[in-house]
């Protein structure tokens, strides 16, 4: 995906956030960050295989908050 893309897709639509996120992603190795030399320079991200092998863990967590989450905030809003 184009860094445009991405940031249209996040809530949170905080620039600064979503570069630190994505050049400490591209350090752990989790995501490929793609340069194309052309007159609109343009800059695509992909997962590389180990990020890939990491998203049935992540995808399973999403599936946990949605079960849980209103559990867990009614818990907070107690304390």
């Amino acid at each position: 995906m184009r860094y445009n893309e991405l940031r249209h897709h996040m809530t949170d639509r905080l620039q600064k956030m979503l570069s630190f996120t994505l050049m400490r992603l591209v350090q752990s190795g989790l995501v490929h960050r793609s340069v194309y030399a052309q007159v609109s320079p343009r800059v695509e991200y992909s997962l590389t295989e180990t990020g890939r092998s990491l998203m049935p863990a992540i995808l399973q967590l999403i599936a946990w908050a949605k079960e849980y989450f209103d559990d867990v905030v009614k818990r907070q809003l107690i304390l």
